[in-house]
């Protein structure tokens, strides 16, 4: 019965981020085009529709356990939305392809992939609650940013639960508080300024909350040295992400595959999903070296190294 309410949520989740990636693409992109020329956050309908697709990918790794194949259509998703956003077609019959990976029977399953889409997630859920527009008027920004940020958080906790060494009943428990508070948390902040500072409280914890699920449960003590480590590592990592788009020009590059019109020279085009995969895939990276070395160094004096 568990297993059916996890799939039904996970397969809802995704549906939820094709739905707000196909909308965002048909309605929303047009309108940011709409002007002729582009400043800073111009392509916020871009940011947006990408921070949903990334979530529809995460919950359909959590339903197929991390089979990396839902990563190969992740880049065939990708080039499907640039070549519909240059060719300006509504996109609403690729929907029914979103569902098919559902048909990649027997499901593969990868734990580092899962734990490695968690924390990817988490950390991308306050930066697509941070996406703005040149003029912070729109009366789509607000509600769909929100949206997809909530849809991040989901598809965080549930491939942190999808990777999860257990399903016992305390688990599924936090996980359930963590889920309902950090889509809260992030809601709430996604319909405020936006302010780097609680944005890196939000995406720390949520992180830190993530990489607690997704192992045996750790003492206290390392718990709290986490979260403080992430909650410091946090916002030096999205600010160094966001600083090297300047220098590797990535949205620029996706700007000019898409045919859209390129961002003035005094302003800068900036991929706000990049900026939170980055620190996600820095975090994942350093849990799994940090429970690598738990498996083969003795936790103390007498103790014996685990099984690798």
């Amino acid at each position: 019965m568990m297993r059916r309410v996890f799939a039904g949520a996970a397969l809802a989740v995704a549906v939820g981020g094709g739905v707000l990636w196909a909308y965002g693409l048909a309605v929303w992109q047009p309108v940011t085009e709409a002007s002729g020329f582009a400043e800073n956050d111009t392509y916020w309908a871009r940011d947006v529709r990408w921070a949903a697709a990334t979530a529809a990918v995460g919950a359909l790794l959590a339903l197929t356990r991390g089979d990396r194949r839902v990563l190969y259509g992740a880049g065939a998703w990708l080039a499907a939305d640039l070549v519909l956003d240059r060719a300006g077609v509504t996109p609403w019959p690729v929907l029914a392809l979103i569902p098919a990976v559902l048909l990649l029977r027997p499901y593969r399953a990868n734990r580092l992939v899962l734990t490695t889409a968690a924390a990817v997630c988490a950390a991308t859920a306050p930066v697509a609650a941070m996406v703005e527009s040149p003029t912070d008027t729109e009366a789509a920004l607000v509600p769909s940013r929100l949206a997809a940020a909530v849809l991040l958080v989901l598809a965080a906790v549930g491939c942190a639960l999808a990777a999860a060494p257990s399903r016992a009943t305390a688990r599924l428990g936090v996980a359930a508080v963590v889920g309902v508070v950090a889509a809260g948390a992030v809601a709430a902040f996604a319909a405020s300024s936006g302010e780097l500072l609680p944005g890196a409280l939000i995406g720390g914890g949520l992180v830190a909350a993530v990489w607690a699920l997704t192992g045996p449960w750790p003492g206290w003590p390392r718990l709290l040295g986490v979260l403080g480590a992430v909650l410091v590592g946090y916002p030096l990592l999205v600010s160094v992400a966001a600083f090297a788009q300047i220098f590797v020009p990535v949205a620029a590059l996706f700007t000019a595959l898409a045919g859209s019109p390129a961002v003035n020279s005094a302003d800068s085009d900036v991929l706000y999903v990049a900026v939170g995969i980055v620190p996600g895939l820095v975090f994942a990276v350093a849990a799994a070296v940090g429970r690598r070395l738990d498996d083969v160094v003795p936790a103390g004096p007498g103790a014996q190294p685990h099984a690798a």
